[in-house]
């Protein structure tokens, strides 16, 4: 049997000890490099450290081919999701379509962004590598100075009610999601509005197959946690 087993805590750690010596081909999952190395030492399994409700994550472990799939992380709402995720149909785990032609967003994300790990440069040259890894042509880059907490950015505006200005495109390409907005109502504005033109947005660090219904599911938690984010930066800037 394949089994994917996502949180290697106490209780997961135990249940792998259990079903070790079983003859069964086993991935774990964690977002602990240590944890999963060591438990890679310990048993003949193989091991991906990331998050488990995250698609790229669950199919790097293999997901879509298991027979089983056993979430065991300290939150109940990722244990939920990830087991939905793994549930999908063999191959249903794929990554966004392939468009040609790109243009490229850069958002700067909110309070100091001086040593912010998401700065525009890192945003760039993330934009830059995933599209040569996976064959796209960037035709323009668009860059805004306001974070994705405004819902005024002449850049984006660009993009989503002038686009004659722009030379053809196919897809908008990001760094996360939350570079185009950490409200959930806003980003789906934003995405169904490209959508009627045809245009895919797509993410360097999130992929979704385009039309899956559960994509959007996943999209919208990703939205709610960006929500989240976005009150705690408020509250800890008094912003």
């Amino acid at each position: 049997m394949r089994i994917v087993i996502i949180g290697l805590g106490t209780t997961g750690r135990t249940v792998l000890k259990s079903i070790a010596n079983e003859g069964h081909s086993i991935s774990i999952i964690d977002e602990s490099r240590k944890k999963v190395e060591s438990l890679i030492e310990s048993y003949d399994v193989t091991g991906v450290v990331g998050n488990g409700a995250c698609l790229d994550t669950l199919y790097e472990a293999g997901a879509q081919n298991a027979d089983l799939a056993i979430a065991l992380t300290s939150s109940d709402e990722l244990n939920i999701f990830a087991c939905l995720a793994a549930k999908r149909r063999r191959g249903k785990l794929s990554r966004a379509c392939k468009p040609g032609e790109l243009a490229a967003g850069c958002y700067p994300p909110e309070g100091d962004t001086a040593d912010d790990k998401y700065g525009i440069e890192v945003q760039k040259q993330a934009i830059l590598s995933y599209s040569q890894e996976n064959g796209y042509e960037i035709v323009c880059w668009l860059t805004d100075t306001i974070s994705g907490a405004k819902d005024n950015r002449p850049e984006l505006d660009k993009i989503l009610y002038q686009p004659d200005q722009l030379p053809h495109h196919d897809a908008v390409i990001v760094f996360k999601n939350d570079r185009v907005a950490r409200d959930t109502k806003l980003y789906f504005y934003y995405f169904y509005t490209l959508e009627k033109r045809n245009v895919a947005l797509l993410s360097t660090e999130e992929h979704f197959s385009e039309g899956d219904d559960f994509s959007n599911i996943y999209r919208s938690l990703l939205m709610f946690v960006a929500e989240q984010e976005r009150k705690n930066i408020a509250l800890r800037t008094g912003s």
